[in-house]
């Protein structure tokens, strides 16, 4: 008790608990649906955090199987070339 982090100059930003906070994050995110979508891959946001799902049919071959697993690695890794070309 009694100490506190030093201070850090942040060039950008929002500060937390304003009321454009929720409305500029929300902006700020809204590209990650489009990548999703160009994957066939539904996604869910809540907070901070991301949920990316598909569903298929499971088959003896493993054929949907693969395609759902790669469009999902294809997305994830679309979501982070975005994450880090936007210094998220």
């Amino acid at each position: 008790m009694g100490k506190s982090s030093r201070s850090v100059f942040l060039p950008f930003g929002v500060p937390q608990g304003s009321v454009l906070g929720p409305i500029l994050y929300t902006l700020y995110n809204s590209p990650l649906h489009d990548i999703a979508s160009a994957h066939g891959i539904s996604d869910h946001y809540y907070a901070d955090d991301e949920q990316l799902y598909c569903s298929f049919r499971p088959t003896t071959e493993g054929g949907e199987q693969r395609l759902a697993f790669s469009a999902l690695a294809d997305c994830v890794r679309d979501t982070k070339n975005w994450a880090s070309d936007n210094r998220r």
